[in-house]
């Protein structure tokens, strides 16, 4: 990806406007996108967030492609958690 600060921008304007037109696949396509850009710029959690959320809508319209996604967001390395005090 060239210049994923550029991508996310776009990405997110799409997602607002899939939202307005109430348009599931090209919204959940648009999050496995935003998913891919965001990983790339090393925001685990957010690339996560958006890859569940992308296999969430997926799952809803019954589309085989929600698995995939669901694949990629569960390997993602989860972050590690604090012992309390």
């Amino acid at each position: 990806m060239g210049d994923p600060d550029a991508a996310i921008m776009d990405y997110e304007r799409s997602l607002r406007l899939f939202e307005e037109l109430f348009n599931g696949y090209s919204l959940a396509a648009v999050l496995d996108h935003l998913g891919s850009a965001q990983l790339e710029l090393g925001d685990v959690a957010r690339a996560r967030a958006s890859w569940t959320r992308a296999a969430d809508i997926f799952d809803g319209l019954r589309v085989a492609r929600a698995a995939e996604i669901r694949a990629k967001a569960t390997a993602l390395p989860r972050p590690e958690t604090q012992a309390a005090p």
